[in-house]
């Protein structure tokens, strides 16, 4: 999965040419930022079809099937409205950030069973990443998961690198229902290691800087990436 970056000053028409960039080239979902802001939701509406479109689009070049997800990070009273919108359009997913929402509009969304959720970690991460106090990144986790999320970000240590105390299949920190999310400088190469981690192929990669950064371009990068993920041995 390619974040949307950068987050903001990008018009939409150009975000969506990304998009589909990325998606042709192999990824199989692109998800907005966090960071992504709309003043209302006639702006909010015009970004969630530019991206659907760029779905479709990679899903009719490619052969296989794509996924958007959106982000439902607003003021308590836009979100019956967006959330109508997204279901009302066909998005695949959708994230919010309930250290900043409430843990009340995870738990309102997954009652409606319409769609995955992502429990993104935005103001979480300040409980649980101080040295000295905080939230264990094992009780967010399961937190979250009992107030409905489907995908929840791990802790920033998590399979890192080689070494890293959170990087063995025995993790306490790695959720038990939710499916993880590994971010933040993934590489092919880090592949073997972050399946070792997870124990499993059932986690997400967002990848973006690796592909926006590379030589070839975006949609030869993605399809570098792919390449090497389908090239694993069976798990």
């Amino acid at each position: 999965c390619r974040s949307m970056r950068p987050p903001a000053g990008l018009d939409a028409d150009t975000m969506a040419r990304l998009n589909c960039d990325v998606l042709t080239g192999g990824f199989h979902m692109v998800k907005d930022d966090e960071l992504q802001l709309f003043p209302d939701e006639a702006d909010f509406r015009r970004h969630v079809e530019a991206m659907l479109a760029a779905r479709d689009l990679a899903c009719a070049r490619s052969g296989e099937r794509k996924a958007y997800l959106a982000n439902l990070i607003c003021e308590p009273e836009e979100l019956a409205a967006r959330w109508d919108i997204v279901c009302a359009l066909g998005v695949d997913a959708v994230l919010v950030a309930p250290s900043i929402q409430g843990l009340g509009t995870l738990s309102w969304l997954a009652r409606q069973r319409r769609m995955p959720i992502l429990a993104h970690n935005t103001v979480s991460d300040f409980f649980s990443r101080h040295p000295d106090w905080g939230i264990a990144p094992a009780v967010l986790s399961a937190l979250h998961e009992a107030m409905g999320a489907d995908w929840i970000v791990t802790a920033g240590e998590f399979c890192t690198r080689e070494g890293m105390p959170h990087a063995d299949a025995g993790s306490a920190d790695r959720p038990r229902r939710a499916m993880p999310i590994l971010q933040g400088g993934k590489v092919p190469e880090g592949l073997p290691r972050y399946r070792r981690a997870i124990g499993s192929d059932d986690y997400m990669l967002v990848v973006a800087s690796w592909v926006d950064g590379h030589a070839d371009g975006l949609r030869q990068a993605a399809g570098h990436f792919r390449a090497a993920l389908d090239g694993q041995p069976p798990a």
